[in-house]
């Protein structure tokens, strides 16, 4: 019995020790020095270095990441090749090169981990002159780790209180050579480490670190951009920019580029750094601006990171300045422009090129590329360096991005700098796997793009294949589609897998059995039904057909279907301003079996172009049918391009271009003779709604009943109207406001009473309330001078927008008369106003949005 006792305890007493991370699997992950850039304190070069970014620096260790931290006694020249003394140790390659400048206290070097690390290694070269390092380390919670302290044979350092939570390692009085591995100590620390620190005492002078060898947990992950899988026929599209500003999604199997938004903000000339996370649908990117088009240019001043939302189709700033808090990134002449970027495992990795964009070519600088973590709102929130390479020889530039690209872990690194070269990194291990240069000049590297089964692009002003070596594979021209920017020269750059929103069916899913080819069409506003176009990224079923909004507008009201047996008929307004035919084609699920066969199809309709919509009549002569009255079916309409071959077969699937609707239809032989002629509901406001109605041969009709929903299934009475009951032959329009209209999405009907309180309803109108400010940004923030407050609208309305500062004083006011969509105003004032922070409001009828504004003489402006 007690044996059967003390096991469980044995496990809750090492479970105290020993955290359940160091119990995790783990994989070998290394910080190594050959392929990242240690910075240091130098005049000219390293002048863009900060004294801050050069005492603490961050590089990524797997999927972990460590800070190393120098004490204010000691300094650095980086990363070197002149020691080799390495032997049988932890390193190889280059070292970081340390100095201990004074005898004084700190003289220390911390290694912290952002994680626990287990089996953690590492090597000092060098330790002689009777140089003295003690080491320590402890895990997440403080506790003092055991350390193991070695070194090779014939080693002359003095090992002490070895092992223990603090060992040391004393060099002799001898001054050893770089070549010799006699001034060698090895740290071995089994774990948890949280974070190791070395401390120097005794004497000043040299010494080396190896690379930083620790098991990591957390792997990176495989098939990342699955999620972008295409439906089945549609293109596996990734995005690529042409040389100026336009992003476009691009087809590599025929070309075909579609225009997807433009950045016309002043002083961009070119976007870059593209890096698309297929998760959230952001686009992160950098600008090169106007200046780049001067012979010198000052493209340093360039620091930020803009990223454009998919959803809300905007554009703002990730970061303004890389230089600053959070992510500290070192930036050259080159600022932030004409690098490369990713976006892969939650991450945006950006390069920055170390180079001179004139003038000399002996920087001894490197282009590095950075990882840059963010939180769970999509804030930026830390970075951390994964690779570096040097970018010139003394002579010449030696490497310069085409761009970049990541698939499972391993860095695709294009190098365009003639004669071109494929470098292969594993992020892991941090060790490059292959280098391959271009077979011939129209291999040499262009910009890189993925997609969603990872495959890798070459784009350039034709997008081809890599394959995975030194070759380019079935180039095709790109040649933007109709009604797209033109696309210009060459490409920009380009980035991951992409799948653009469309237009999906709505109907229950039995209507759309295949998940990867139910029925869809990419936006194309020259062809479609009605005047409103809605799309999303994923079929939104809904068991009244409006679940993916208030966009089936195409039918004026929807016709009852009748019980038993009888012809159905409805209108169509259609928009073909294509230039070329169009086919129409409707299925009534008649038969009630939750599928939209071809049998139930009408004959299709040709839709010729031309400059006004036209009125189409969907009709089938027989709808035999076992329903009864109250009960639904359903209707489908699809239109598209003639050349695209849609028939009757073909109620689902894909097609880049027009538009589906989905109705839901009321079976019911009402002895009304009313007709429904049509319904709409609109916002007027972010308080009201407005219902429109219009009927005809209104006999035995008693009156109206409003009725409003919140998820479309449960509904409630808002209002009550009487009919005017005048007979047939007249038609009578109908007004209700909703004055307390609800924030969201809302669903609206009408229910019709005859004389005997029989009901019938209508078909049911979505509305969408948005806040009214949908958003409010300040840039340049911080800033010195002046500052421009941007702000999405939903509304026309005035505002106002006051400035106070932190003690609630009112500081200035601007009134302005904001339209919809997007509204700028300037605040042109703050150079009169002390340094410091502000509260920047934005007041307009329902709504109120405060942001912080921060001036600073030494913003940049």
């Amino acid at each position: 019995m007690r044996r059967l006792i003390a096991i469980p305890f044995i496990f809750f007493f090492l479970s105290i020790l020993f955290p359940s991370r160091s119990w995790t699997q783990c994989t070998t992950a290394n910080v190594n020095w050959d392929n990242l850039e240690y910075f240091y304190t130098s005049a000219g070069n390293y002048s863009y270095v900060t004294a801050a970014m050069i005492t603490t620096q961050n590089f990524a260790i797997g999927k972990n990441m460590v800070t190393v931290t120098m004490g204010s006694n000691i300094t650095s020249s980086g990363e070197v090749a002149t020691h080799t003394g390495e032997g049988t140790s932890y390193g190889a390659g280059e070292d970081i090169a340390y100095t201990v400048s004074s005898v004084a206290s700190p003289r220390t070097i911390t290694l912290g981990f952002l994680s626990e690390v287990s089996t953690f290694k590492l090597s000092l070269y060098d330790i002689d002159i009777n140089m003295r390092v003690t080491v320590t380390a402890v895990n997440a919670l403080g506790t003092a780790q055991t350390i193991t302290l070695s070194k090779p044979g014939g080693g002359t350092v003095a090992l002490a209180s070895n092992p223990g939570t603090s060992p040391t390692g004393t060099g002799t009085g001898t001054n050893q050579a770089v070549t010799s591995t006699n001034g060698t100590v090895s740290i071995d620390i089994a774990g948890p480490v949280k974070t190791v620190t070395l401390a120097f005492s005794n004497a000043t002078g040299d010494f080396y670190m190896s690379d930083i060898q620790a098991c990591v947990t957390g792997s990176f992950a495989t098939n990342y951009y699955m999620v972008s899988q295409p439906f089945t026929g549609q293109p596996s599209y990734t995005l690529a920019v042409h040389d100026q500003n336009t992003v476009y999604m691009v087809d590599p199997g025929t070309g075909r580029a579609v225009s997807m938004f433009t950045d016309n903000t002043t002083n961009v000339h070119e976007l870059n750094n593209l890096a698309y996370d297929p998760y959230n649908h952001v686009l992160y990117y950098t600008v090169d601006g106007a200046e780049r088009l001067s012979p010198v240019g000052n493209p340093d001043t360039v620091r930020n990171i803009r990223k454009y939302d998919f959803n809300t189709e905007t554009i703002s700033d990730l970061v303004t300045n890389v230089n600053n808090s959070p992510l500290y990134i070192p930036t050259f002449t080159a600022g932030m422009e004409s690098g490369g970027a990713a976006y892969y495992d939650g991450c945006l990795y950006e390069g920055v090129e170390g180079y001179f964009i004139t003038g000399t070519k002996n920087s001894g600088r490197e282009s590095a590329i950075w990882r840059i973590d963010f939180d769970g709102s999509l804030n930026a929130t830390r970075a951390c360096m994964v690779y570096a390479t040097p970018c010139d020889n003394g002579t010449s530039n030696i490497h310069d991005w085409a761009d970049f690209i990541i698939k499972n872990g391993t860095l695709y690194d294009y190098n365009s700098i003639s004669p071109g070269t494929y470098t292969h990194l594993n992020l892991q291990t941090c060790a490059v796997t292959a280098t391959y240069t271009a077979a011939t000049t129209t291999d040499i590297p262009k910009q890189a793009a993925q997609l969603y089964d990872g495959t890798l692009c070459w784009v350039s002003d034709s997008i081809g294949y890599y394959n995975g070596t030194n070759a380019i594979t079935s180039k095709k021209k790109i040649v933007a589609a109709a009604g797209s920017v033109t696309w210009l020269l060459k490409a920009g750059d380009a980035t991951e897998a992409f799948v653009p929103k469309a237009d999906f069916g709505d109907a229950p899913s039995t209507y759309d059995p295949v998940a990867l080819s139910p029925a869809l069409h990419e936006k194309d506003t020259s062809l479609q039904m009605g005047s409103a176009y809605d799309w999303e990224w994923s079929k939104q079923t809904s068991s009244d057909a409006t679940g993916d909004g208030a966009d089936e507008d195409g039918l004026a009201y929807v016709p009852v279907l009748p019980p038993t047996s009888g012809s159905y008929t409805a209108q169509v307004t259609v928009h073909n301003t294509t230039g070329s035919n169009a086919t129409l084609i409707a299925w009534l699920d008649y038969n009630g079996n939750g599928v939209f066969d071809a049998s139930e199809a009408i004959t299709p309709i040709t839709v010729p172009s031309s400059g006004t919509d036209q009125s189409f009549w969907l009709f089938w002569p027989s709808v035999p049918n076992s329903f009864s009255n109250g009960q639904y079916t359903f209707l489908r309409i699809r239109i598209t391009s003639a050349a695209n071959g849609m028939t009757t077969s073909n109620p689902t699937g894909y097609y880049n271009s027009g538009e589906v609707e989905d109705y839901k239809v009321l079976v019911d032989n009402f002895p009304l003779n009313v007709n429904l002629l049509s319904f709409d509901a609109r916002v007027i406001n972010s308080s009201t709604v407005r219902l429109d109605w219009s009927t005809t041969n209104e006999e035995n009709l008693n009156g109206f009943s409003i009725e409003r929903s919140t998820d479309g299934i449960n509904w409630r009475t808002i209002g009550s109207m009487e009919s005017r009951n005048n007979g047939a032959g007249n038609t009578n329009d109908y007004v209700y406001n909703d004055l307390q209209a609800l924030k969201g999405k809302s669903w609206y009907r009408i229910k019709l009473y005859n004389n005997n309180n029989s009901p019938r309803y209508s078909e049911v109108r979505a509305v969408l309330i948005k806040d009214a400010l949908e958003q409010v940004s300040i840039m340049p923030n911080p800033a010195r001078s002046s500052a421009t407050v941007y702000i999405n609208s939903n509304i026309s309305a005035e505002a106002k927008v006051l400035v106070s500062d932190m003690q609630g004083r009112l500081m200035s006011t601007q009134v302005t008369n904001l339209v919809p969509g997007g509204n700028t105003i300037g605040l042109d004032h703050l150079d009169k106003m002390p340094e410091g922070t502000y509260i920047v409001q934005v007041v307009s009828p329902g709504a109120v949005v405060s942001r912080k504004l921060l001036i600073s003489r030494t913003a940049i402006q």
